[in-house]
């Protein structure tokens, strides 16, 4: 079966990139050959150049983050070849053009169509799709308002699928207000990712050091000096991850998604404040320590719950230091991830061969 999947995989990001990987992995252990459909809005097409376009000024005042970015633009193509992806589909007629037995939407937030980079496209919610069965795998609608009016679109679009499952409860509650359905919840494919299997990525340090993988805007300055002060009190360095932080002793900004998997797998603990970091770091069973947000805390928090992580939570109450030397059990963390996982594969299993 010619098998197509969905997803936001040109976004800069080691977590969606993983995400991609994921499921591409998962339907080979099916015995399918997946295929990434290169297809990418317009407007998210040029997002990492959007800053550039509205101050041109950039690259001569600050040439080093003109820099940066286009480094990491290369570090990230030169992964793609490993999704297979499609020939550039650069139009809705040219995805008409292609034509497909299966076609995966998910996951990420992808259907989130309140965003003003993607969210006008139908596309993600399987128009303009040429396939005989739509299935929706892990979607999430992020943090748009379930509470304002669905666009027709979406309820149409929300019609033609076969099967649908998404990845967090409010991604359910808008389904089922739009087309009036009950639709199963499982996590991120990532949980079904085998990373001893994934391509080697760049060495690593060798000396010892805590990893930041974190949004610089959504850190509070208490983690911040609380980092510090661990740092200095355990003899490491502090080394950040794709995101520049200015405090580090490091910054490795370019890694692709496979150097910050090996960073996470060789670090000796981890701050994140992300979704993606919170899943590898537990996935890989590391000391580490997630700091809630806005754009996180909706999706993170049914993980923490489900593996019995809510202790590496840190909070205004928390500290750092004692986070990072309390042990939790990951034998049983890493059996229910992989549980989690199966649960994952197992719905995907039944949706490409319930209609076959």
């Amino acid at each position: 079966m010619k098998i197509g999947i969905l997803t936001f995989h040109e976004i800069y990001n080691p977590g969606a990139y993983l995400q991609a990987y994921a499921t591409c992995a998962t339907i080979k252990t099916l015995g399918h050959v997946p295929q990434i459909i290169n297809y990418t809005s317009p407007n998210h097409r040029f997002r990492p150049w959007h800053r550039l376009l509205r101050r041109p000024d950039i690259p001569v005042r600050h040439p080093k983050l003109w820099i940066e970015t286009f480094q990491r633009h290369l570090a990230f193509r030169k992964v793609h070849h490993h999704l297979k992806p499609t020939h550039r589909l650069n139009t809705h007629l040219a995805l008409e053009n292609e034509q497909f037995d299966y076609i995966i939407i998910g996951a990420d937030i992808v259907w989130n169509y309140q965003s003003l980079l993607w969210g006008n496209d139908p596309v993600y919610f399987g128009r303009h799709l040429n396939c005989k069965q739509l299935i929706a795998y892990a979607p999430s609608c992020g943090p748009l308002d379930i509470d304002a009016p669905i666009p027709s679109f979406v309820r149409d679009g929300l019609l033609r699928f076969n099967s649908i499952a998404v990845r967090d409860d409010k991604t359910a509650v808008m389904v089922h207000r739009a087309i009036g359905k009950e639709v199963p919840v499982i996590m991120d494919p990532t949980f079904d990712l085998e990373t001893q299997s994934l391509p080697v990525g760049s060495p690593t340090p060798e000396h010892k050091y805590i990893l930041i993988y974190a949004m610089p805007n959504l850190l509070s300055t208490r983690a911040i000096k609380q980092i510090r002060e661990f740092a200095s009190a355990e003899g490491c360095k502090i080394i950040a991850v794709c995101y520049r932080q200015s405090w580090a002793d490091t910054n490795i900004i370019t890694a692709n998604p496979f150097d910050w998997v090996s960073l996470i797998r060789h670090a000796d603990w981890v701050f994140t404040n992300s979704f993606h970091g919170t899943i590898f770091s537990a996935k890989l069973r590391k000391q580490f320590v997630t700091e809630y947000n806005d754009a996180i805390k909706s999706k993170i928090l049914p993980v923490m719950t489900a593996l019995g992580l809510q202790d590496r939570v840190f909070s205004e109450h928390s500290d750092v230091a004692q986070i990072l030397k309390k042990r939790y059990n990951t034998e049983n963390v890493t059996r229910q991830i992989r549980e989690i996982g199966l649960h994952g594969r197992d719905y995907l299993k039944k949706a490409l061969n319930c209609h076959a």
